[in-house]
């Protein structure tokens, strides 16, 4: 028998408690992981940058950003064991903010490669969330996305210094002379039929993910923000925004345009009482020089009434437009606050 006839046997995973143990615990709020464990990857270690060299996050090399996968029930010390990724999954939960359910499985979920399965009973999914623009690929729980020719990747690469921990080392910019590609452990997730109104509400969550992640030498990280403030109410308009009912006009409008009516009045008011004045000086002869020098008042001026001053106001047309702005001014106004 030939060595690529060979394969090898898979192993299910059907009892209860044994699933159970592999739960690192539930996502059922908007979870945000630092955007900077996709926009900078990880080198394998040893090698020189090419083709399915860089990760994500974490892939079989030890050297991992516990703030870069959801902790779950684990501390940050333990999400970098090797140990701890074997086999996992999250439930019940949800994919991380921004990141896609990139495959689903309703009869068996691959656990750990292609020969490690969990039974799936009849009320129980799965799924693989990738970080946005990636991919499933096959053999687990990995992610995959492509590296296009001359394409500028900035990655580091993790530096081993024992007890002390990994040193991230500093950030690389790197040009790929050809395509290539990049992979990563995606976040395994399960799910009951009555984990759904609990991963309804979830889902309608917001947060803002942050620009990096926070890895020290000595393994330990910021806590991924999360937020519990649904979308769907957060929407409130930053100001008031009055409404014109079917009934009239708010009493804003009224009080505004009551105003506005009342100051045009008063200014037409003044405007005439100025014109008269004017016209009244106008017609006043001016007083005569006497020969002593002294002024003289014009006889006549005892002998017209003082309404006679103002008879010829009506025809003033400053007069008229006051008496066609209170006549006309307001009806359609009136009409919508009646």
């Amino acid at each position: 028998m030939s060595a690529s006839s060979i394969t090898t046997p898979r192993q299910w995973v059907s009892d209860p408690s044994s699933i159970s143990a592999l739960n690192r615990g539930p996502i059922t709020s908007a979870l945000a992981l630092p955007t900077s464990c996709t926009q900078t990857l990880s080198l394998s270690r040893g090698d020189n940058a090419g083709s399915e060299n860089l990760y994500f996050g974490h892939f079989a090399n030890p050297y991992v950003d516990p703030a870069c996968y959801p902790l779950g029930t684990l501390s940050s010390s333990q999400i970098a064991a090797d140990s701890a990724w074997l086999q996992y999954f999250y439930s019940p939960a949800i994919c991380p903010y921004g990141w896609t359910t990139a495959q689903t499985f309703s009869a068996t979920f691959p656990a750990f490669g292609e020969t490690n399965e969990i039974s799936l009973g009849p009320e129980t999914s799965a799924a693989i969330c990738c970080p946005g623009g990636y991919s499933y690929k096959r053999g687990g729980r990995i992610c995959q996305s492509s590296i296009t020719q001359s394409q500028v990747i900035s990655y580091v690469s993790g530096i081993n210094n024992g007890a002390a921990g990994w040193d991230r080392g500093n950030t690389i910019l790197s040009t790929f002379a050809l395509s290539s590609s990049v992979i990563g452990d995606g976040v395994p997730i399960l799910w009951q039929s009555s984990d759904k109104a609990v991963l309804k509400a979830a889902a309608t969550m917001v947060t803002t993910p942050t620009a990096t992640g926070a890895f020290t030498g000595s393994g330990t990280a910021r806590t991924s923000p999360t937020s519990s403030l649904p979308s769907a109410t957060s929407s409130s308009p930053s100001s008031p925004v009055s409404e014109v009912s079917s009934k009239g006009l708010s009493t804003g409008a009224k009080a505004g345009i009551g105003v506005g009516v009342s100051l045009v009045g008063i200014a037409i008011i003044a405007l005439g009482i100025f014109l008269l004045l004017r016209r009244r000086r106008r017609n006043t002869p001016a007083p005569a020089d006497t020969a002593d020098g002294k002024i003289e008042l014009n006889a006549d001026l005892g002998s017209h009434p003082v309404q006679e001053v103002y008879s010829e106001a009506p025809e003033l047309p400053v007069t008229v437009a006051l008496q066609r702005t209170r006549n006309t001014v307001s009806p359609t106004y009136r009409q919508k606050i009646d």
